[in-house]
């Protein structure tokens, strides 16, 4: 199932999209990896302060 990344307003329509689903899968997980890792640094900060 795809979810667009622009919302529900429908700024965007599907057939704009780039053809690339790897690599904005891969920018997805990178994004997610990222976020990951900023909560564990502030919990470690948290932790050692």
């Amino acid at each position: 199932m795809f979810v667009s990344a622009y919302g529900p307003s429908g700024e965007t329509p599907v057939e704009e999209v780039p053809e690339r689903p790897v690599v904005v899968r891969l920018e997805v997980v990178l994004r997610g990896l990222r976020r990951l890792w900023m909560l564990g640094a502030v919990a470690t900060a948290a932790k050692r302060s």
